[in-house]
């Protein structure tokens, strides 16, 4: 709710240069959310009317320019894919306005757009919740303390550290503005 809960939430003003969806899928983390989300869309009927300079090659998407591949993204870097969506921070450039626009008007015209948003977040989290039940011994724990734990692991706002401790101490989540008890 706090970020607005549209299919065309749109962010390029922080370190995450771009981030888009209901759930905010950031594009500078590689084989991250977002770049799950675009491989999904590259391969929708509409893709090429979007994106057509776009294609995935060897699953990595990849920006075709005088018929030659160029690679957006690795297991390393998404610096490509960044430069390509939003070229900088210091000012909204037309590059910025231009691609965001796509983003926006595909997702509200096309319902396999928004399928594949929605199928991204389901993935993501099912499989981010896995990992988080391990790591934070969520198991029998409360939807809301798993919730609040899976929030603050996308925002990036604790460390696992600090997750343990509070989870560990009596005052729950406290610490992290939760005024409940675990």
């Amino acid at each position: 709710m706090a970020e607005g809960g549209f299919y065309h939430t749109l962010n390029t003003y922080d370190r995450a240069r771009f981030t888009f969806s209901f759930m905010q899928f950031g594009a500078h983390v590689p084989e991250g959310d977002f770049v799950r989300y675009l491989r999904k869309l590259l391969k929708l009927p509409l893709a090429v009317e979007y994106f057509p300079d776009l294609t995935l090659e060897n699953n990595r998407i990849t920006r075709v320019t005088d018929h030659r591949p160029d690679p957006l993204e690795s297991d390393q870097t998404t610096e490509g894919l960044l430069d390509y969506l939003n070229p900088s921070l210091r000012e909204v450039e037309d590059t910025e306005v231009i691609q965001a626009a796509k983003f926006i008007h595909w997702v509200q015209h096309d319902p396999l757009h928004k399928d594949a948003q929605v199928e991204t977040a389901i993935s993501n989290r099912r499989d981010k919740m896995v990992q988080y039940a391990r790591k934070y011994a969520l198991d029998g724990k409360s939807d809301i303390v798993c919730l609040v734990v899976a929030d603050i692991r996308h925002q990036g706002r604790a460390k696992d550290t600090s997750i343990i401790h509070a989870l560990q101490s009596p005052d729950g989540l406290t610490p992290f503005g939760i005024a409940f008890v675990t």
